[in-house]
C-alpha cells in the first residue's frame, strides 16, 4: 500500500521547525537521487512523509544517521538529511542517494564515495585559470554503518606541473559529520570529528595548512 503524503497542521509545524533548525547547517556535499524518494521529517521508515522527491532531484547533504532495520536484530538503515530547496529539508533513505564528486578530481576517487567535499582554497593557474583545492571525506562500501567517512584527503594544485596532487591523506578514521573548514589569517584550517568506540562521544581534531603542508594542531 502506498504511504500517504497528507500533511496535518501538527506535521506542518514540525516541518517548519526542521527547516528553521537546519537554516545554518552547512552542506557536507551535494548529491542526486537515483530513484524516487520519500522525504521524511525524521530518519526511519515510519516517520511522516513531507513529500515525494523525483528521481534526479539534486540535494544538499546535511547529515547522516542510522536506525535499526525493521524485523532485523543486527542490520541498520542509513538515512541522509537533505535540503532540496531553501524551504524544504528532511530525511531520505541513504540507498537512494548518489554523492557528487567534483569533475576535476573524479579520476582520483579510487572507488571511494566522497561523503564530504569542501573547497578549502583557490589558486590562479596561468594556463588553467582559477583552481579549487579540496578536502574530502572518503567512504568505501562495507564501512561500519555508524561511521560517515573513514579517511580524509586534501587535494592541492601544483602550479608548475599544472595538476592535482595529494597534500595530505589519512585512513582508518571513525569520522562523523560535520567536516568543518575555516581560516587562520592566510592559512586554511579544517576540523574533523572522530566517533569513540562507545558510539556516543565525538572528539574534534584540528588541522592547519601552511601552503601545501598540513599540520595537526596539538593542545598546548
Amino acid at each position: 500500500m502506498e504511504e500517504s503524503t497528507v500533511v496535518t497542521n501538527a506535521t506542518k509545524k514540525r516541518i517548519q521547525e526542521l527547516v528553521v533548525a537546519s537554516q545554518d547547517q552547512s552542506p557536507q556535499n551535494t548529491a542526486v537521487l537515483h530513484d524516487d524518494a520519500n522525504l521524511r521529517i525524521e530518519p526511519g521508515r515510519s516517520s511522516p512523509i513531507i513529500r515525494k522527491l523525483d528521481r534526479g532531484t539534486m540535494v544538499e547533504v546535511l547529515d547522516r544517521t542510522t536506525t535499526p532495520r525493521p524485523n532485523s536484530e543486527t542490520a541498520s538503515d542509513a538515512w541522509i538529511k537533505v535540503r532540496s530547496s531553501p524551504t524544504q529539508v528532511g530525511w531520505v533513505f541513504g540507498g537512494l542517494v548518489d554523492f557528487d564528486i567534483p569533475a576535476d578530481i573524479a579520476q582520483y576517487s579510487e572507488g571511494y564515495t566522497y561523503a564530504a567535499v569542501k573547497t578549502i582554497n583557490r589558486v590562479q593557474d596561468s594556463f588553467a585559470g582559477q583552481i579549487n583545492w579540496y578536502i574530502v571525506g572518503e567512504r568505501k562500501p562495507g564501512l561500519d554503518p555508524h561511521v560517515d567517512f573513514s579517511g580524509i584527503r586534501v587535494f592541492t594544485w601544483n602550479l608548475k606541473k599544472h595538476r592535482y596532487e595529494t597534500a595530505f591523506r589519512t585512513k582508518d578514521l571513525r569520522g562523523v559529520y560535520p567536516l568543518e573548514i575555516g581560516q587562520e589569517g592566510v592559512n586554511p584550517t579544517f576540523r574533523i570529528y572522530e566517533m569513540g568506540d562507545n558510539g556516543a562521544q565525538k572528539t574534534p581534531r584540528d588541522f592547519v595548512m601552511y601552503g601545501v603542508i598540513v599540520r595537526e594542531k596539538k593542545d598546548s
